[in-house]
């Protein structure tokens, strides 16, 4: 902040008129903050897959395309199934979203588990096939494309039963955000789960030597991983789009 202001003062500008209306913008009325907490909430959720995952010496580079993939099939789940009550609807888009984020980030785990392949270039090549298929499924030719986009790749409207809404026009998806991270917590300080993940990643020849199925336990946390990708990239689609458009 010190730095910035001092570049800010060198350009001929006043740093605290800058600052103060950073800060007012982002939180200074109720529009500003519930954006605020729009844009907060993939962040959340991605940098909490790769916490997950580091928990378990595992560095999960691919959590953008996860996000992708969850986003695209969330969309896909909002739009194709009808006459679903908001009750049922809703739950079942972000879940079809997690398990597309999960399904990318478990091969990669298989990967490392079975094959000793490394999961940082794994999870970098899956991104750029995630991003390219993604991009095909919603492009002018694939099978999620909106018939009235034209040439834009993007998936129909989701329906209004599958939207995410807002509580005091602040976004719900940013609480289930808050609801995962505290579900993490309790997962990895409270559970024989958490446990074997935090043993392995901070030994695995002596977790092995333990009882615990390093390879098994591998896979579990990249899946668990991808999945919160996945889930980040569902509210999204289902809290602030409402479909899902390339880029």
């Amino acid at each position: 902040l010190l730095i910035g202001a001092v570049l800010i003062w060198f350009n001929g500008s006043n740093p605290w008129t800058a600052y103060t209306e950073l800060i007012d913008g982002a939180l200074g009325s109720r529009a500003g903050l519930a954006r605020t907490l729009e844009k907060a909430t993939p962040v959340t959720l991605t940098g909490l897959a790769v916490i997950l995952a580091m928990k378990g010496g595992l560095f999960n580079i691919g959590a953008q395309g996860q996000l992708l993939f969850g986003a695209t099939f969330a969309a896909w789940a909002g739009y194709h199934f009808t006459n679903l009550p908001s009750l049922l609807h809703v739950p079942f888009a972000l879940l079809v979203g997690g398990v597309m984020g999960m399904v990318p980030a478990a091969l990669a785990g298989f990967l490392k588990a079975y094959r000793g392949a490394h999961e940082v270039i794994t999870t970098i090549m899956l991104n750029v096939i995630l991003v390219n298929l993604t991009e095909y499924l919603v492009g002018a030719r694939g099978p999620f494309h909106d018939p009235d986009a034209g040439a834009i790749s993007r998936t129909p409207l989701i329906q209004s039963s599958a939207e995410i809404g807002r509580v005091w026009e602040l976004p719900v998806g940013y609480l289930m955000a808050l609801v995962a991270v505290v579900v993490v917590w309790f997962l990895m300080a409270r559970t024989t789960v958490g446990f074997r993940i935090t043993t392995v990643g901070q030994n695995k020849n002596a977790a092995t030597y333990g009882g615990i199925s390093a390879a098994r336990i591998t896979v579990l946390a990249m899946a668990a991983s991808g999945f919160l990708a996945g889930l980040g990239g569902a509210i999204e689609t289902q809290g602030v789009f409402s479909r899902y458009e390339a880029g």
